[in-house]
């Protein structure tokens, strides 16, 4: 019942951020159709196969924004090159 009611109270403000996206890109809440229909389809997602997917998703969404957790594993990235050069890859991490 809480995960229907997120998505829907989800898609609403969606609906209201691509009227604005084409009607006042000024506004402070805009949300472009492409973004809306992730946001739609992680939220179906997370709803009927797996709600942890939504929880990261949407906890990453809410909080930093995508943008930012994209510049921070960038940054990290490229200071673990620095580090230790070639031997870094994240091939090598991600083998467990």
């Amino acid at each position: 019942m809480l995960g229907e009611l997120g998505l829907g109270i989800g898609t609403a403000v969606d609906l209201i951020g691509v009227g604005n996206y084409y009607l006042n890109p000024d506004a402070k809440l805009v949300t472009s159709p492409g973004k809306a229909g992730l946001n739609f389809g992680i939220g179906l997602y997370a709803l009927k196969l797996n709600p942890m997917a939504g929880i990261v998703y949407f906890g990453i969404d809410a909080t930093i924004g995508w943008d930012e957790a994209f510049r921070i594993q960038a940054a990290e990235h490229k200071l673990y090159r620095e580090i230790y050069g070639d031997r870094y890859s994240i091939d090598a991490i991600m083998k467990f």
